[in-house]
């Protein structure tokens, strides 16, 4: 199997190695690569990164701050003034109109991991956010935040905790 922009979602993971990594997310899954037993050259990426190329609408800035939640955490708490932006999509349109309205953001409050990396594609600052305090936790250990940032050359971002501030002010 040819792999190409995978990643792990925790340090203790495990993958096949008889398979072609081509390219992984970043730094930490090419190590659990490695460790697992496989092959992986230094070639980092995520596949959304590319997204621009293929559908880069010009769009007027309308919203000082857009939050995307995780799909998981569509239901916590928070009081915002920042508009929200739903992250279920499915076709072809729903993914532009997603992107689109992401486009009219200056900056977004993410806790979803591919929210930022599409934000950074389209070159809009996002901060990494989370809820500690929820029973409703993304995937794994953390690391692939840690992961996508050290992959594309930004400081790795200790996340924004929610539960701690259920108010956000675009102010």
């Amino acid at each position: 199997t040819w792999v190409w922009g995978t990643g792990c979602s925790r340090r203790s993971d495990f993958v096949v190695p008889d398979a072609r990594y081509q390219a992984v997310r970043g730094p930490i899954t090419r190590e659990i690569v490695r460790k697992s037993g496989g092959y992986c050259d230094t070639i980092y990426g995520d596949a959304a990164l590319l997204l621009p190329e293929i559908y880069n609408p010009k769009i007027r800035k309308e919203h000082r701050l857009g939050y995307i939640p995780h799909y998981i955490h569509q239901k916590e708490e928070l009081q915002t003034d920042a508009y929200t932006i739903d992250i279920m999509r499915c076709t072809y349109e729903d993914i532009e109109e997603f992107i689109r309205e992401l486009k009219s953001c200056e900056a977004v409050i993410c806790t979803s991991l591919h929210a930022i990396i599409v934000a950074n594609a389209y070159g809009i600052p996002a901060r990494w956010a989370n809820f500690h305090s929820s029973e409703n936790k993304v995937a794994g250990d953390d690391m692939k935040f840690e992961d996508y940032f050290l992959s594309v050359g930004m400081p790795v971002q200790k996340p924004l905790d929610l539960s701690e501030r259920r108010v956000i002010d675009s102010k």
